[in-house]
């Protein structure tokens, strides 16, 4: 028997998750016109109150500006969950590499990409339209393809060579990606680690990084997408005869420790922004444009699914699953989604008049996930502590998932946790 983790408060439980998604309330899709505002030291841009975080000074090391660094960092992933990420040091070629990979594959006929249909144990292979539900219960049908690969260095030689063949002989342009990526991933844990406090003797700045080690056998998985142009319908029939309603990415949260997103100009993003401690981010509203890309979603009086436009050689950067589960919900996984944006702008003429429906979206995600074996327990912090405390006093204990078998109770570990989610939405 399993106990997903539940938040308590006064006599209500208020489950976290089914399995691996929180309730997502039913809104409108989509928010006209977000106005700037700042959070903190970051800006938001683009229309969204989703804030950019500068990480140029952080040199990975206990010192000042690395602290200052990782601060904003942290504000950022509190108060939304998501952020913008500049002078990050990934070189745009291997981001542009892998979107032109992304391209090629995508276009190769059906019978290449069904000689490499989605293996599960592997977490690696082609995900044709329709084949995978991010919230099963949405009763959605996901217009997307997807093609996931694991880490290469945990692949045995036989499925290197197949991965090299699926990608058309560029196995070296996801390689390089993969490495950059981690060696990003590497830096942001770095960086989180420092803001939370965690000692020195318990780990300090490489808490987290001893956790992700390269070496280790690890669910980390990179994953390219194509959204095409929507179908003329607005619903398809499904399997048990009842229409669904076609979207592009239904509504979910991502199971591991961080996400690392890249996007195309095409837009569809959003995430649902809730209440900080601090901060009540709530969108301002005007007439006058459209906001267009990934959504966020949060609890604020007025939830609304917030756009995440694309912006120039910025990676968008999510909270995962884990890092919500080892915070005791100091940070929170995000829910998420991709939409059809409802117009296009042709930006050509001089009445900027709309040309008609979405065109396709191409994006690049690398999904950070630490060592198999990693239990999801707290982190040794003072930062979780005192929230601890806090909670006590207020009767709101946060539970992360547990393995229950009569009266004792077992922590998950980060591969039992992902291999459940995966089961559920394949």
């Amino acid at each position: 028997m399993v106990l997903y983790g539940m938040i308590t408060r006064g006599m209500s439980a208020i489950p976290r998750r089914s399995m691996h998604l929180r309730r997502i309330p039913t809104v409108v899709s989509g928010v006209r016109g977000l106005s700037m505002k700042p959070v903190g030291k970051a800006m938001s841009v683009g229309g969204t109150p989703i804030p950019v975080v500068d990480f140029g000074e952080f040199d990975d090391t206990p010192s000042e500006k690395s602290r200052r660094v990782a601060d904003e960092v942290m504000k950022a992933a509190k108060e939304t969950g998501f952020f913008y990420l500049v002078n990050h040091g990934m070189p745009t070629s291997v981001t542009s590499n892998m979107f032109s990979l992304a391209h090629r594959f995508f276009a190769t006929p059906a019978q290449h990409k069904e000689k490499y249909r989605y293996d599960a144990m592997t977490n690696t292979g082609w995900l044709g339209i329709a084949s995978e539900k991010l919230d099963p219960r949405a009763g959605e049908v996901e217009w997307k393809e997807a093609v996931n690969m694991c880490r290469v260095n945990m692949m045995g030689e036989g499925k290197r060579r197949e991965v090299d063949e699926m990608l058309l002989g560029e196995a070296g342009v996801l390689e390089e990606f993969n490495k950059q990526s981690h060696h990003l991933l590497l830096r942001l844990l770095r960086a989180f680690a420092l803001a939370l406090q965690i000692p020195a003797s318990e780990g300090g700045i490489e808490y987290f990084t001893t956790r992700h080690a390269w070496t280790d056998p690890s669910g980390e998985t990179m994953r390219m997408l194509w959204y095409p142009p929507p179908p003329n319908q607005t619903y398809l029939p499904a399997a048990d005869g009842t229409q669904q309603r076609v979207t592009r990415g239904s509504g979910h949260t991502d199971y591991g420790s961080l996400t690392l997103l890249w996007q195309d100009e095409a837009g569809g993003l959003e995430a649902l922004l809730r209440d900080s401690e601090d901060t009540v981010l709530t969108p301002q509203i005007s007439s006058e444009s459209d906001a267009e890309g990934l959504e966020v979603k949060g609890q604020t009086r007025d939830p609304k699914w917030i756009s995440l436009p694309p912006i120039p050689n910025a990676t968008i950067v999510n909270v995962g699953d884990l890092m919500e589960f080892w915070t005791d919900g100091v940070l929170t996984s995000t829910p998420h989604r991709v939409v059809f944006p409802t117009h296009t702008k042709n930006t050509n003429n001089n009445n900027n008049s709309d040309t008609g429906p979405a065109r396709s979206r191409y994006s690049v995600a690398f999904f950070g996930q630490p060592s198999d074996t990693t239990p999801l327990s707290r982190v040794p912090s003072p930062v979780i502590k005192s929230k601890i405390i806090r909670d006590q006093r207020e009767n709101t204990l946060f539970r992360g998932p547990a393995w229950v078998e009569g009266e004792k109770r077992a922590v998950m570990t980060a591969r039992e946790y992902l291999m459940m989610c995966l089961s559920d939405i394949h």
